[in-house]
C-alpha cells in the first residue's frame, strides 16, 4: 500500500482537517501518516481560534517520518503562520523535493464564524516557489484572489485569468475551485502547458463541511496510486460528488459534513 504524508491542523468532529484527510486516504486505499500542525477550535458553524504546535518539533517529525516510512506524495493544509512555513518547507526541501505536493492554501476556516487558519499571499507565494514545479496548489475563488492580490472572482473567466497568473508567477500547478463564483460547479486547472476547465455534474446549494480537505486528499491520493495531477483532479471531483451523492451526515448544529466511505 502506498503511504502519503499529510500537515494539517485538527479539527474534533473529524469533517475538516488531519481526521478527516486520514479517512479520505484510507477510502483511496493508501495508508496515511498524518502530522498535526495545530490544534484548532472549531465546530460545525466555523472556526474560532487555534493554538500551533512546535514549529521546530513538527519540522524533525516530518524529516523522521519521511525516512523512516519514505511517502509518495504530500498533502499540506493548515500551516497558520510564516515559522510554521519556513520550518515544514525547509525540511521538505532538504528531504523531499522530488516528491509530488498538493497544497490546499488554507486561509480562513469556513462557516459563517469564519476563523483564520493560516498565511498571507506572501508566505503562500514563498512557499510554492521553494518547492516548484513538483507542486499543485487548490484554491478556492476567495483563497486564489488573495494569492494573486485582486478582487476574488465572480465568473469563470476571471477565475481561469487569476490561476494563469499564479500559475505564471509560481510554475505550480493550479486547479481553481469555483464555488464561490456566479457558476460555481465550474473548476479550473492550469500549469505551463495545459488550460482545462472541469464542469461539474451539479452545484450544492448548501455549505458542507470537510469538501475542499477531502477534495485536495483525494488529489494526493489518486497521485500516490500512480495518477498524474490533471488526471487526479479529475478523479477527486468524481470522488467528491459520489460522496456527496451518498449523503452527508450531521453532526453538530451547523453545516452537515461530508464523509469518507471506507468500501469504496
Amino acid at each position: 500500500m502506498k503511504k502519503i504524508l499529510i500537515l494539517a491542523g485538527t479539527d474534533p468532529l473529524s469533517g475538516a482537517g488531519i481526521v478527516a484527510d486520514a479517512m479520505t486516504a484510507r477510502a483511496h486505499n493508501v495508508f496515511p501518516l498524518v502530522i498535526p500542525t495545530a490544534f484548532v477550535n472549531q465546530d460545525s458553524n466555523g472556526v474560532y481560534d487555534f493554538a500551533l504546535i512546535s514549529p521546530d518539533l513538527v519540522a524533525k517529525t516530518i524529516m523522521k517520518t519521511i525516512k523512516d516510512a519514505s511517502p509518495v506524495a504530500i498533502k499540506i493544509g493548515m500551516l497558520g503562520s510564516a515559522e510554521m512555513a519556513k520550518e515544514v518547507f525547509s525540511s521538505l526541501v532538504f528531504c523531499a523535493k522530488n516528491t509530488p505536493i498538493v497544497l490546499d492554501p488554507v486561509l480562513a476556516g469556513g462557516g459563517p464564524t469564519g476563523g483564520k487558519l493560516a498565511h498571507s499571499e506572501k508566505l503562500v507565494s514563498e512557499i510554492i516557489t521553494a518547492l516548484r514545479p513538483n507542486i499543485l496548489i487548490t484554491p478556492n475563488a476567495l483563497e486564489l484572489g488573495a494569492l494573486v492580490q485582486q478582487k476574488p472572482a465572480k465568473t469563470t473567466e476571471t477565475l481561469l485569468l487569476q490561476a494563469k497568473l499564479l500559475a505564471k508567477r509560481t510554475s505550480a500547478k493550479v486547479f481553481a475551485k469555483g464555488g464561490h463564483t456566479q457558476a460555481a460547479n465550474v473548476d479550473v486547472f492550469v500549469d505551463q502547458l495545459q488550460v482545462e476547465i472541469l464542469v461539474g455534474q451539479k452545484c450544492w446549494k448548501e455549505d458542507i463541511h470537510g469538501t475542499g480537505c477531502a477534495l485536495s486528499t483525494a488529489i494526493v491520493s489518486s497521485i500516490a496510486n500512480g495518477s498524474c495531477f490533471f488526471e487526479a483532479v479529475k478523479k477527486a471531483k468524481n470522488y467528491l460528488t459520489s460522496r456527496v451523492d451518498a449523503g452527508v451526515i450531521q453532526i453538530g448544529l451547523g453545516r452537515p459534513q461530508i464523509f469518507a466511505d471506507f468500501n469504496r
